[in-house]
């Protein structure tokens, strides 16, 4: 390992360590981010400003360009693709190659560094213009095959064999039917799941899902999916290695499959492991479910709601957009402001090929303990994160969001009196960033970017004994 180094004018120094190190190194995740927009308008092209109520307190990245008005406040880094940014200027909008807006030695508008109350002597935001591009994944094709037992570095396309492939009752069906499923081995080849086989994926759903709640049950995680007049309990056990399942689906066996009339049995089968997904050496705490549709409709009681059990890292995924009906919460919620507090559970929502919508049904000052993310590159449709009928009926109070978003636009989420700033109709933005994602924390399979970083693992530099070498550089 070479550096170099120098003060100009003359001073120069090369230093050489030699021997053997073990660097980890792994593609970043996108729940890295406070706040990621692909485009930073809304989906019908309307300008994004940052206001003096902004404030972040984790990385920005936007690969359009940003608008600020007065003094937004950034305590992490923020960059821009485009070399410039849009400035209010009082009302009479300067487009800028500067990171602020100053006007005969005057800030006018300019991202600043919390918590200095006046503009003038505040330090500037870590903001640079002109950064690399970071694209949106191509597809959700690693989280769907991960669903199903898949290698999760694996993004090709998902074919129906490979999930007929993991899933007992639909043994040699050439195409796979509505219905929500648990993939296991199927030990004695009888195409159906029986109590005591082993896990084999993780929560695959196909078509769409009325509802998922999460719950708590003493030690256990509860996941109850709702699809028609489906329901299906996944209670997960951790401490005893188990995985529980309650389907009324299993009063019949699906139709299509290879074996039939022989799915039927036990509404309640006990399976050994836990629903991480790809079952391979990984994260003991994951789960993984995924919905190939949409989930929630947006009337009552359907979408995602409840509390993540404390023991459990979970990534939910669709192909489809997905509606959070209720409060989303953490059985045991960190605090952003001490780096020390590193409770396990984290969740992810990703919809890959829709929104994520905070529906009607949702309570006003609703909680949401999640990474949020909408959108892939291969899509044409505009995903965002929004509210459902952001523009109309009363105040809602705010979204209290802990923990990133990440969005192809950026979606509305109320409107507000442009003389007085009071909210009119909608949530105000209550965000707070998950600062334990920037410690390397991440949902498990949630999507990652095209940049690199060192991942715990590695072998701190300090604990070895090199050959240590200077030299002049060239």
């Amino acid at each position: 390992m070479t550096s170099d180094g120098q003060i100009s004018p003359k001073f120069r120094r090369r230093v050489t360590l030699t021997g053997n190190y073990s660097i980890v190194v792994s593609l970043q995740s996108f729940a890295m981010y406070a706040l990621f927009t692909d485009t930073h308008t809304t989906p019908t092209g309307s300008p994004i400003w940052f206001t003096s109520t902004t404030n972040f307190n984790g990385p920005v990245h936007t690969n359009g360009e940003f608008r600020f008005s007065f003094f937004p406040t950034f305590a992490g880094k923020i960059d821009s693709v485009s070399t410039k940014a849009w400035y209010n200027n009082n009302s009479s909008p300067v487009e800028l190659a500067n990171t602020e807006n100053v006007v005969g030695g005057t800030r006018i508008d300019a991202a600043l560094v919390p918590p200095d109350p006046n503009p003038q002597t505040a330090t500037p935001a870590n903001f640079t213009l002109g950064s690399p591009t970071v694209p949106l994944p191509a597809s959700a094709f690693s989280q769907q095959g991960t669903a199903v037992g898949r290698n999760p570095t694996d993004s090709s396309t998902v074919t129906a064999a490979q999930i007929a492939s993991a899933i007992p009752e639909l043994t040699g069906a050439g195409s796979v039917s509505s219905g929500i499923y648990v993939p296991v081995t199927d030990a004695n080849g009888n195409c159906r799941s029986d109590t005591g086989e082993t896990m084999k994926g993780g929560i695959y759903v196909q078509g769409n899902l009325d509802a998922l709640t999460m719950g708590v049950s003493g030690s256990t995680a509860v996941y109850t999916l709702a699809q028609g007049t489906t329901t299906t309990t996944v209670t997960v056990d951790r401490v005893n290695n188990q995985t529980t399942v309650t389907s009324s689906a299993w009063l019949s066996p699906p139709s299509g499959g290879g074996c039939p009339g022989a799915a039927s049995g036990p509404t309640t089968r006990i399976f050994t492991g836990v629903p991480k997904g790809w079952q391979g050496p990984g994260n003991a705490n994951a789960s993984m479910i995924f919905v190939n549709g949409s989930i929630g409709n947006g009337t009552t009681g359907t979408g995602v709601s409840g509390t993540l059990q404390q023991n459990e890292q979970t990534t939910i995924a669709a192909s489809g957009s997905i509606m959070i009906s209720g409060n989303v919460q953490y059985q045991t919620p960190p605090n952003p402001a001490d780096p020390t507090s590193n409770p396990t559970n984290v969740l992810g929502l990703y919809s890959a090929g829709g929104d994520i919508v905070i529906g009607t049904a949702a309570p006003n000052n609703v909680t949401i303990q999640a990474v949020l993310m909408a959108g892939t590159s291969g899509s044409g449709y505009n995903s965002s994160v929004y509210v459902q009928n952001y523009n109309t009926g009363s105040p809602r109070g705010n979204v209290n969001l802990l923990g990133g978003m990440i969005e192809k636009y950026y979606g509305g989420f109320g409107t507000f009196n442009l003389t007085t700033g009071a909210q009119v109709t909608g949530y105000g933005r209550a965000f707070t960033y998950d600062t334990r994602m920037s410690r390397g924390v991440t949902p498990p399979f949630f999507p990652t970017t095209n940049q690199y970083t060192v991942i715990d693992g590695s072998q701190p530099l300090a604990g070895v004994k090199p050959t240590w070498r200077e030299a002049t550089p060239p």
